[in-house]
């Protein structure tokens, strides 16, 4: 790890507190010029670094930009690669290509590495959909996860990551959110997060060799709102990226939070029970549009354990849905 780097995870670990250049040197075995470079390159990648004589170095406690030091400073158990970047198309696409490039290395890349991302040119959603990501108004990352599962189970991993964001989101931000099947999480009424679950298997076993979970969640409005196609049913967990208790989101420790949670969960060969307590489409009436593309009416009655919705037809019948989509009527 770099001095800039090693500087700057030691400074979010201890955002607030000021550090001595010298203790910083000391640490990091290394001359307190090299400190002062790696301080003076962090301001100007837009690090909030205040220095006062006789004090030392203190990062901000509003400090909000996403780095992988500051994720794996947050994350006390998962120390998986971290990739961060101004903008991508699809941090699934770039996520995907680094495991594919690893594999062929033989050299698999472990549970929990993850790509996040300021802004998507391209975000993706469910069934074919795009997931609007600009700049300053989100959180857009991937998670890489090697299920024991077979294709069948796949929508218990989704589950797990609505629960992880669920669970996040109520600890860091003190905000609850609502679920909904298959892939998606509601705060007062409009959608605030989607998720995409993306796999890569063998055709021959029938297992999954890996799969990599994206995860766009809304912290606040977008400067010049949602598009026009989006304004009526998209939404934000905050008004303007502060926590219940006014303290601005910290987005790296939020993304690390999210995927620990889902590292814990992930491994489960049912969906959680949160999944089915705080999913909002349970005894509503809606549209549903199944696995053959057709959409006809039904009332949902329970999510299986396996993540499939078991519906009431209009005939009186019941059906499970492994997968699709349900908009509430």
């Amino acid at each position: 790890m770099s001095v800039k780097s090693s500087v700057l995870r030691f400074l979010e670990e201890q955002k607030g507190v000021y550090i001595s250049g010298e203790d910083l040197a000391a640490r990091f075995s290394c001359s307190r010029t090299a400190v002062w470079k790696a301080i003076s390159a962090l301001r100007k990648e837009g690090y909030p670094i205040d220095a006062v004589t006789n004090k030392g170095y203190i990062l901000e406690m509003d400090s909000n930009l996403l780095s992988s030091e500051a994720i794996l400073a947050y994350s006390d158990r998962c120390f998986a690669p971290v990739w961060v970047y101004p903008e991508v198309s699809s941090t699934n696409l770039v996520l995907r290509r680094k495991a594919m490039e690893s594999d062929s290395q033989g050299c698999p890349l472990s549970d929990g590495a993850m790509v996040l991302a300021e802004s998507q040119s391209a975000g993706r959603g469910h069934l074919g959909r795009g997931f609007y990501s600009p700049k300053d108004a989100g959180l857009y990352f991937s998670i890489l996860y090697h299920p024991k599962h077979y294709l069948s189970q796949s929508q218990v991993i989704t589950a797990a990551a609505a629960v992880a964001v669920y669970t996040a989101v109520s600890r860091i931000c003190g905000i609850d959110l609502d679920i909904k099947w298959v892939n998606d999480l509601y705060f007062r009424g409009k959608k605030v997060c989607g998720i995409l679950t993306e796999a890569v298997s063998s055709f021959e076993t029938g297992e999954i060799d890996f799969v990599i979970v994206g995860i766009g969640l809304n912290l606040k409005e977008p400067a010049g709102g949602f598009p026009p196609s989006n304004i009526q049913q998209m939404g934000a967990i905050t008004l303007d990226g502060r926590t219940a208790d006014g303290v601005p989101v910290n987005r790296s420790q939020l993304a690390a939070q999210i995927r620990c949670c889902f590292l814990d969960l992930a491994g489960s060969t049912a969906v959680p029970e949160i999944y089915r307590s705080r999913n909002l489409v349970l005894g509503k009436d809606g549209l549903l549009t199944g696995p053959d593309g057709q959409t006809q009416p039904v009332k949902a009655m329970a999510i299986e354990a396996d993540g499939s919705l078991t519906c009431r037809m209009a005939d009186g019948s019941l059906q499970a849905f492994p997968y699709g989509d349900i908009r509430l009527t």
